[in-house]
């Protein structure tokens, strides 16, 4: 459902400026992108990266290249239900899905061949590991736990705030044990994203607007 609301129009609007700087960046090969991060972008470098994956199938039309955006969108309404299912019954939680679906804000990110969508994927599911993790007390999930915020963070350096966020519902959820190991992961998180993070300020003049 979530897919389909945002893939109705996809094909319609016109690229604008920020989604033919996707396509022009994804269609570069490897090198010629390494490169490019390495003087604009460094920022969206792993949603290029993965662009240019999606591209290598895909032809770069406006509605194959928002798809990607509208897939990602449907992940994430998937683990709202899957995060809403953990604090109340089904039906609240389908619902929850199904009001993510169709706001705004979620519609507008599953149509732009931006990183928004992709962003929004990943720290609903971040999160639903920290629940099940600190929940079901399974340390195997702690590492997937660590590796998503990772990547959360890669994708979109704004995303490092699910760590206080999260420590909040650390605090709330878990016992002594599932804090000591949420405490530890997020750390070693921070710690592996924060060279990318003090790099990217490096490249701050190019939105200083």
């Amino acid at each position: 459902f979530a897919a389909v609301v945002s893939a109705a129009g996809a094909a319609r609007p016109s690229l604008w400026f920020d989604e033919a700087a996707t396509i022009s960046a994804s269609t570069r090969s490897v090198p010629e992108l390494w490169q490019l991060v390495h003087n604009i972008d460094a920022v969206h470098g792993l949603y290029y990266l993965l662009m240019h994956g999606w591209y290598a199938v895909f032809p770069v039309t406006e509605f194959w290249s928002r798809l990607s955006s509208c897939l990602a969108v449907a992940g994430a309404a998937a683990g709202v239900v899957v995060l809403g299912r953990q604090f109340s019954t089904r039906t609240v939680a389908v619902c929850a899905g199904v009001v993510f679906a169709i706001l705004p804000r979620t519609t507008w990110a599953g149509i732009e061949t931006r990183s928004y969508a992709l962003t929004a994927l990943v720290a609903v599911w971040c999160t639903v590991l920290l629940v099940a993790a600190t929940r079901a007390e399974r340390r195997v999930l702690w590492p997937a736990y660590g590796l998503t915020l990772v990547a959360a963070t890669t994708l979109n350096v704004f995303l490092v705030l699910l760590v206080p966020a999260h420590a909040v519902a650390a605090a709330v959820m878990a016992n002594g044990s599932a804090r000591r190991w949420w405490a530890g992961t997020s750390a070693v998180a921070v710690l592996i994203v924060a060279p990318f993070v003090l790099y990217t300020q490096t490249q701050i003049v190019q939105v200083r607007w």
